[in-house]
């Protein structure tokens, strides 16, 4: 099975490719008719001029300057024949041969309404290849690029693409994080703590080294997307394992100096909740400005671990977070904190 990023690029690029095509076809198409209409009234129109031009010559019989205008025509690149015949349908003047691969035109040579006979003469017919083929060239080079513009873009933009696609409906705050301070007592046997991890760009992330991160830390990750990931850690006891993971995010970003970027938040509250509690989470991380946003209900519970007792509760990193209120106009009804972890912490 294709990756995402080939899916994606295959779901905007064929359909592309086929309109193309069907388009193109329908431009030869068109462009063919249009080129054989206008070449039948040309000749029809030269046919015309002729048989006025030869119109007096064969009034006055003078069959000698007809055969001398006939002979002339017929070098001419695309006539093989010339003839005229009489009103009574006998032949006066002929020149040149008929070709097989001909169109005969016929035109009436008349002199002050009195019908004199008819003018006959046959054009090569001349495939208009030349003119389709530059037709052709030029739409497929149009489309072509084209698809590499649509293909550039779905390579690097693509992420958008898909968020908006699999984006849900807005949901509302969830109990923990409606605004007030969140119970403190948390059963940790009952509770979950999830975080939100947007990697850009797909090419650059390294998928295999924290999907082993987060097992080793006790945690479930899940691709939600391509390049979005939800880690769980099925207790409350496990925060410090969470925040421990998105040092560890924090830290390849940092390694890969500017090309890889990242949108982390953090929420905590029930197992029974956990799809409220996913959807509000990944809806956090879409405002983060580059740090981990947390919620209030994190909030809570780290304060209860490090102030209530006077000391980091169990995880010494917690007196390295610089906490901060974050406000956003398009989350007005989320409390948010900005969570910025020193660096030169040791990963377990």
């Amino acid at each position: 099975m294709l990756q995402s990023p080939l899916r994606l690029l295959a779901a905007l690029t064929i359909p592309l490719i086929a309109a193309a095509a069907i388009t193109v076809s329908g431009i030869l198409i068109l462009a063919s008719g249009t080129l054989n209409i206008q070449s039948k009234e040309l000749r029809q129109s030269t046919a015309n001029q002729i048989a006025r031009v030869t119109a007096d010559y064969l009034a006055k019989r003078d069959l000698l300057s007809l055969n001398v205008i006939l002979d002339d025509l017929s070098q001419e690149q695309r006539i093989s024949l010339t003839a005229i015949y009489d009103p009574q349908n006998k032949l006066l003047v002929q020149s040149g041969l008929t070709s097989p691969r001909s169109t005969r035109l016929t035109a009436d040579i008349r002199s002050q309404s009195e019908y004199l006979g008819r003018l006959v003469i046959e054009f090569d017919d001349q495939p208009n290849s030349g003119h389709l083929v530059a037709i052709l060239w030029t739409a497929v080079a149009a489309y072509s690029l084209m698809v590499a513009i649509v293909c550039l873009l779905g390579y690097f933009f693509g992420d958008f693409l898909v968020l908006w696609i699999t984006a849900r409906a807005r949901p509302q705050p969830a109990a923990a994080d409606a605004g007030g301070p969140a119970d403190s007592s948390i059963d940790e046997c009952t509770s979950c703590t999830l975080l939100a991890v947007k990697l850009m760009p797909h090419r650059l992330i390294p998928t295999q080294a924290i999907l082993e991160q987060c097992k080793q830390l006790h945690g479930n990750l899940v691709e939600i997307a391509t390049g979005e990931y939800e880690a769980q850690f099925r207790s409350a006891q496990h925060l410090p394992n969470c925040l421990e993971f998105t040092i560890f995010v924090e830290h390849l970003v940092t390694a890969s100096e500017g090309r890889l970027q990242a949108k982390m938040a953090l929420a905590q509250g029930l197992l029974e909740d956990h799809e409220t509690i996913a959807k509000r989470v990944r809806y956090m991380a879409s405002f983060s400005p580059g740090k981990p946003l947390i919620s209030r209900s994190i909030y809570d519970e780290m304060t209860r671990r490090t102030i209530e007792t006077g000391q980091p509760y169990d995880d010494p990193n917690f007196r390295h977070y610089d906490i901060q209120p974050f406000h956003s106009p398009m989350a007005s009804d989320i409390e948010l904190f900005c969570l910025d972890a020193g660096h030169n912490e040791q990963l377990r």
